[in-house]
């Protein structure tokens, strides 16, 4: 497991799980689809999966992505989607879930 990229300094990344095993998940000029479908609501219809461009100060969308998820990964994503840590994550990885 490798689960340093989980830890900031003494404390785990929190992430959103968007993607279930076997989905496709794709990420197309910033905005993201899964199994085709464009993922919608107040907190994805403000912003795009970009980053800040260093040269500019612009915000530019992400190259396209693309990837299957296997019978045992998840999709994760960070709330702020702008320079934000994304991918495909094993079960084993995923150790809580946050409760109100």
């Amino acid at each position: 497991i490798d689960i340093d990229r989980f830890l900031i300094g003494d404390d785990f990344m929190v992430k959103r799980i968007l993607g279930l095993p076997g989905e496709t998940i794709t990420i197309e000029q910033g905005l993201l689809y899964v199994n085709n479908q464009e993922v919608k609501g107040d907190e994805w219809s403000k912003t795009i999966i970009g980053y800040t461009d260093s040269n500019s100060a612009e915000l530019t969308p992400d190259a396209y992505y693309e990837c299957q998820l296997g019978p045992t990964e998840y999709f994760v994503i960070g709330d702020n989607r702008i320079d934000t840590w994304y991918g495909p994550v094993d079960i084993s990885e995923i150790i809580g879930k946050v409760i109100n």
